[in-house]
């Protein structure tokens, strides 16, 4: 079990884009200190997204931490981060899920 929780990053390790990869490694170990694990898949290819670096990871970081505090208010908190980037390179999916508390249907209404 230990092995594995010291290996749990390895992938972002592997990204082509060092920037990125230490950003979701900082991220994800912070979350992971607040009690909040994290499962994702990152599969990125370096070439000409129409956003820019800086702009990806202050969008990513924006996402993790409101997941974040939507899922520490639940008793066992979870957030699932994936991203991607299209075929032709330019397109970058970006997908964080978190726990939340179970709503009634009258308070997802609320939401709409």
């Amino acid at each position: 079990n230990n092995i594995t929780e010291n290996f749990k990053y390895y992938e972002l390790l592997q990204l082509s884009n060092h920037i990125l990869s230490g950003f979701l490694y900082s991220k994800f170990s912070l979350l992971e200190t607040k009690g909040v694990p994290v499962d994702y898949k990152v599969l990125i290819e370096n070439g000409e997204w129409e956003m820019h670096l800086f702009e990806v990871t202050e969008v990513v970081g924006i996402l993790l931490n409101n997941a974040a505090e939507a899922a520490l208010k639940v008793s066992n908190p979870q957030i699932k981060v994936h991203i991607t980037t299209e075929q032709d390179g330019k397109q970058i999916d970006i997908s964080v899920k978190n726990t939340t508390p179970n709503l009634t249907q009258h308070e997802l209404q609320d939401w709409g």
